[in-house]
């Protein structure tokens, strides 16, 4: 009798376990204790409580049971498997450490440069002239060169030190956080010796003298021969290009 069977007659049938020698060891377990209750179906077997509870067995029970359709049900003892499973996880381990750093990549292609400077867009800077002990009244010029032309030619606004402020509305800034609205160039002046005036205002383009695109040239007037120095920060904001759109046109209906 004990040849008659084989391993594939088991009691139980289900899904493979996760562990193929612990599935192996209990196929031929079922098998074995298959043959004798055949053979002899009076007999007793004392010894199957070390069966049941031996690892592979608890093993290859919870994989077939979390995998059937009622792994989602609860047992008996008002538990699912999932909540098991979940209460069964211990800490998170200390994180490992660092890998290696990886290679550097490429130099990427250079940026566009910029014609002009952007739409709503500001650019800002600073001014310095000094000119030691001319010999007689006479003026001085600075120019204010922008970083990036504007296409359209902003108006000057000049803020002098310890004076008022002849646009405030436009011009909001300050030496030391200069601001301009939307086509304005503001000039604010930080210091300047007491023999400086006040400057004339000329713009400056591609050709030289004419509209303030690329640039304005400050021109004080020395009232004497006493060293002329005035300095100060500028902000210029391109003005925003706004598109104008048609309304749309009503048709009457016939009758």
């Amino acid at each position: 009798m004990e040849a008659v069977m084989a391993t594939d007659a088991s009691v139980n049938t289900g899904a493979l376990p996760m562990c193929e020698e612990h599935n192996r060891w209990v196929s031929q377990i079922q098998a074995k204790l298959h043959r004798w209750a055949a053979a002899d179906p009076g007999r007793r077997f004392d010894d199957l409580f070390n069966l049941v509870h031996n690892p592979a067995t608890l093993a290859v029970a919870w994989d077939r049971v979390a995998r059937n359709r009622g792994a989602r049900s609860a047992g008996s003892d008002g538990l699912t498997v999932a909540r098991i499973t979940a209460a069964a996880k211990g800490a998170p381990g200390a994180a490992g450490s660092t890998g290696p750093t990886g290679p550097a990549g490429g130099t990427g292609p250079a940026g566009p440069l910029l014609a002009t400077l952007g739409t709503g867009q500001t650019d800002s800077g600073s001014y310095g002239l000094e000119v030691g002990s001319p010999a007689s009244a006479s003026a001085c010029g600075t120019v204010i060169g922008y970083p990036f032309p504007v296409g359209v030619s902003p108006t000057v606004v000049f803020v002098p030190t310890g004076g008022s402020n002849p646009d405030p509305t436009h011009c909001t800034g300050s030496m030391t956080a200069p601001a301009a609205s939307s086509s304005y160039v503001c000039i604010y002046e930080g210091y300047k010796s007491p023999s400086v005036g006040s400057p004339a205002v000329f713009g400056m383009n591609a050709l030289g003298n004419g509209p303030k695109t690329h640039g304005t040239l400050l021109q004080f007037v020395a009232a004497s021969t006493a060293t002329v120095v005035d300095t100060g920060s500028w902000a210029l904001t391109r003005s925003r290009t706004c598109l104008a759109r048609a309304a749309p046109s009503r048709q009457r209906g016939p009758g």
